[in-house]
């Protein structure tokens, strides 16, 4: 009987679920992940646009680092003078310059890259980065048993030359320690790059996964991909404990130098009892951390008053399509 209730329940929340139109001026890199954030409060619907030519009252805008920074902020200026109300998803901004002149306007701003300048925003909140599109497409989600995963380490990336100075390091450090997978690539773009399929059976082959410094931050995509794939992350925590910073306490290893990172690895491999725990740890940390997501989302949403309980928009939507080279911007433009 209680089977049947969570049920019944669980279709009656599908069947009331506000929807959620969110309109992406970006490359659909974290589509999957958002989905899997906002999917289980609202029926989402993703709003292909790209050209800042879709203006929906009540939405999300989905807005990316890589942009036309001028197009970006003319866009928000229509959206604030036509009295629309609107949220933000601000992606890749991992150099924190992208244009945040609109922030204010938003009824939230949901980010990701923590950084101590958002503290005094009330309206931004900062979340993870989450995995690209279409890891979990192909394969239902499970991690492979610890005993069965093949590597004890591995990495998949770029050694560009003049930055990402830490990554040889930490690739000659780790060697030290056997039965370890690296798959190197000439960058974003290479075509020796593994598909996202074969990054995903990786790492659930791998036990520890080094996390180095990204182009400019701390925080990286490699770091929640290992974590989705019950992987151990091994970060780095200089010249900050980002991740401290960012959540507070975590359960996957930390270095403030490589050379630390064999002895870690080697501690947990004599002790299988050891291993086994810090990995449901980690696996029960990422589980909370999303839920815990999910939740915020969910109460800022509604609280925004973009959206009601039970489906029914707070106001009317409206669709335009306006010419950007047209369109003049008023006195009460942000932008002057």
């Amino acid at each position: 009987m209680k089977r049947v209730v969570v049920f019944f329940l669980s279709m009656l929340s599908a069947i009331n679920a506000a929807e959620l139109n969110l309109v992406w001026q970006c490359h659909h890199w974290e589509e999957d992940w958002l989905t899997e954030l906002l999917a289980d409060n609202f029926t989402v619907n993703h709003i292909e646009d790209g050209k800042y030519a879709t203006f929906i009252n009540n939405s999300i805008i989905v807005i990316s680092a890589h942009t036309d920074r001028q197009a970006l902020l003319n866009y928000f200026s229509k959206l604030i003078n036509m009295q629309y109300k609107f949220g933000v998803i601000h992606l890749s901004d991992e150099l924190y310059k992208s244009p945040r002149a609109y922030y204010p306007y938003a009824q939230f701003v949901f980010r990701n890259y923590w950084h101590k300048i958002f503290k005094d925003q009330k309206n931004v909140y900062a979340f993870p980065l989450g995995y690209k599109a279409g890891f979990w497409q192909h394969r239902v989600k499970a991690v492979t048993k610890l005993e069965d995963r093949q590597y004890t380490w591995s990495f998949a990336g770029s050694f560009p030359a003049g930055c990402k100075q830490t990554r040889h390091a930490m690739i000659e450090t780790l060697k030290q320690v056997p039965m370890y997978h690296i798959h190197q690539t000439g960058g974003m773009q290479a075509t020796n790059n593994l598909s996202v399929a074969e990054y995903q059976n990786l790492l659930l082959n791998t036990l520890f996964v080094p996390c180095p410094t990204g182009w400019a931050n701390l925080d990286s995509f490699r770091v929640y991909e290992a974590l989705e794939c019950g992987c151990i992350p091994i970060v780095e925590k200089v010249p900050l404990d980002y991740f401290r910073k960012f959540y507070g306490d975590y359960p996957f290893l930390a270095v403030t130098t490589w050379d630390q990172a064999p002895a870690l690895i080697n501690d947990l491999m004599n002790s299988p009892e050891k291993l086994k725990e810090m990995q449901q740890a980690c696996q029960n940390w990422w589980f909370a951390r999303k839920e815990k997501v999910k939740k915020e989302f969910r109460d800022i949403i509604y609280n925004s008053g973009i959206v009601s309980p039970g489906g029914t928009p707070k106001q009317d939507f409206g669709n335009h399509k306006i010419d950007i080279l047209e369109y003049k911007l008023s006195s009460r433009s942000f932008l002057r």
